[in-house]
């Protein structure tokens, strides 16, 4: 049976594939970094014709530490698979976010080697638009809930456009079904359950700011009410501008547009547009001056909290005066 290579932006999805793939056979599943490439070789050279069909999948295989041996351990594997196997390799393309650790994989050596070595080579497409109608289907096949239009934005916004998180909030939502057929979800019901998350403000803000919308600092001084998110909104905000200083770079400019491109990496591209390559070094230097005022505590406040809630709100005006 054939080997296959399935790249997409979540393991859900992957994992969807992978399970249409082998059709009821049993998978025995590995994180690469886990597994021995040769004691699997091994398994696999010891099968004979009455074997029955077995299905192996390796998750994550930019956890293999590559080198010259892991390739020469991955020619043997696929090499030895006899054809009552299907052997899998997969990755995740989310990478946390990082644009920049996500087309590093793909353009990398170990993806190129896979995608010769395999006899099918997938990448499940993705994007907004797409993910939309995934969360919508899912609702209703998986789980007999109708979501509104708008429902399907929101938990699709809430859990970073991410199907694993987005399959947790149906899983909420189904456990106060009434009745086995098919159910509408009432708003008030909707909003109880799938609750708005720290992240998800925090990602809002975030791309206030690179909007340069001073409206951010509102949104700032409601989340500070139940929760401190300065080094966590910083971080976000220095990642999201070195992304943008890549793609403004001449060879980030010429960058093909993935299919695996989440909504949050279309409005980088659309930032990108927008700023120049000084205000981004500006705004990058302002960051680095916030932290360092909150460190040694530079800024006026009633308490920690409220003097670093203060130092973020003056870095907003900043950013958005440049």
């Amino acid at each position: 049976m054939p080997t296959w290579f399935i790249t997409g932006i979540d393991e859900l999805v992957i994992a969807e594939k992978v399970y249409s793939i082998c059709k009821g056979i049993e998978v025995t599943s590995f994180y690469a970094n886990e597994v021995d490439l040769s004691s699997l070789t091994s398994r696999l050279s010891s099968a004979n014709l009455f074997s029955l069909e077995e299905a192996y999948w390796i998750k994550e295989v930019n956890r293999l530490s590559f080198n010259k041996r892991t390739e020469k351990s991955l020619r043997e594997l696929i090499s030895s698979a006899p054809t009552s196997t299907i052997l899998i390799f997969s990755q995740e393309l989310y990478f946390d976010g990082e644009y920049v650790e996500s087309k590093k994989f793909e353009e990398g050596t170990l993806a190129k080697l896979l995608k010769e070595l395999a006899d099918h080579f997938v990448d499940i497409p993705y994007s907004p638009f797409a993910v939309n109608r995934w969360a919508e289907q899912r609702a209703l096949n998986r789980y007999a809930l109708l979501l509104s239009k708008n429902q399907v934005e929101k938990i699709v916004s809430m859990s970073r456009e991410l199907p694993s998180l987005i399959d947790s909030e149906l899983r909420k939502l189904a456990l106060l079904k009434t009745r086995a057929e098919l159910e509408r979800v009432p708003d008030e019901w909707f909003e109880r359950i799938v609750t708005k998350t720290i992240g998800n403000e925090l990602n809002e803000i975030r791309e206030m700011i690179l909007e340069k919308n001073m409206s951010a600092i509102y949104l700032l001084f409601e989340v500070y009410k139940r929760e401190p998110i300065g080094p966590a909104l910083l971080s976000e905000l220095h990642r999201s501008l070195e992304t943008i200083y890549k793609l403004k770079t001449e060879e980030g400019m010429g960058a093909v547009k993935g299919k695996s491109e989440t909504r949050k990496m279309a409005h980088l591209r659309s930032m990108a547009k927008r700023w120049t390559l000084e205000d981004v070094i500006k705004a990058m230097r302002i960051i680095t001056e916030t932290l360092f005022k909150q460190r040694t505590g530079r800024v006026a406040g009633k308490s920690p909290d409220e003097a670093q809630r203060n130092s973020l709100a003056i870095l907003i005006k900043q950013i958005a005066n440049l």
